[in-house]
C-alpha cells in the first residue's frame, strides 16, 4: 500500500541498480513530491502555486531521490560494518539488527534510523537549495522542507525485504 509519502525506495534497490523498477520509482516519487508541494502551497495560501511548483519540483525531486539513495547506502555501510565486527559483537544481536523488521525490534529501529537519515537529508538539501528560485521567505522554505522531510522520508527502509518481495513483486 502506498501512502502520501515518498516511501517507494526499499534498501534492496541498491542491489537492483540499474533496474526496470526505476521506471516505476522515478515517476511515483515525482508524483508524491508534487502532491506534497501542491498541498503545502494550498494550505499555506501561496500565490501563483503553478509558478512555485515549476520553480521547485525538479530540485525537490532530485534531492529527495539522492537522499533516499544516501540513506540506503548508509544503512548498507552499517550492515557490512556490523558483520565485519561480528567477532566482537553478539551474532544474535547482529542477526536481530539486520534480519526482518517484524522479527526483531533491532532491525525495525535500524530501518527507522534509515528513514530518519533520509528525512534529515531531504530537509537539509531542500531547505538550503530546493527553493532558491522561488519567492518563499526563509520561514516558508523551512516549513515546506519540513513537510517534505516528514512525508517523503524513505519509510520503506523499515519494512522487511521479504515482505516486499512477497506482496509487491509476487
Amino acid at each position: 500500500m502506498l501512502t502520501l509519502a515518498n516511501i517507494f525506495f526499499p534498501t534492496w534497490m541498491l542491489g537492483a541498480i540499474p533496474s526496470y523498477l526505476w521506471l516505476i520509482m522515478l515517476p511515483v516519487n515525482f508524483l508524491i513530491d508534487s502532491l506534497v508541494l501542491l498541498i503545502w502551497a494550498k494550505v499555506k495560501k501561496i500565490q501563483k502555486i503553478g509558478d512555485f511548483w515549476k520553480s521547485s519540483i525538479v530540485r525537490v525531486w532530485c534531492f529527495g531521490f539522492v537522499s533516499d539513495l544516501l540513506a540506503a547506502f548508509i544503512l548498507c555501510l552499517f550492515y557490512f560494518g556490523g558483520y565485519a565486527l561480528s567477532d566482537w559483537l553478539s551474532l544474535t544481536f547482529i542477526d536481530d539488527l539486520f534480519g526482518q523488521a517484524m522479527i526483531g525490534w533491532g532491525s525495525f529501529l535500524y530501518g527507522l534510523f534509515g528513514a530518519l537519515i533520509g528525512g534529515c537529508l531531504i530537509y537539509s538539501l531542500d531547505r538550503r537549495w530546493g527553493f532558491r528560485k522561488t519567492t518563499l521567505s526563509l520561514l516558508q522554505q523551512k516549513s515546506v522542507a519540513l513537510w517534505l522531510a516528514i512525508l517523503t522520508a524513505p519509510w520503506l527502509l523499515a519494512i522487511p525485504t521479504e515482505l516486499l518481495y512477497n506482496n509487491l513483486l509476487a
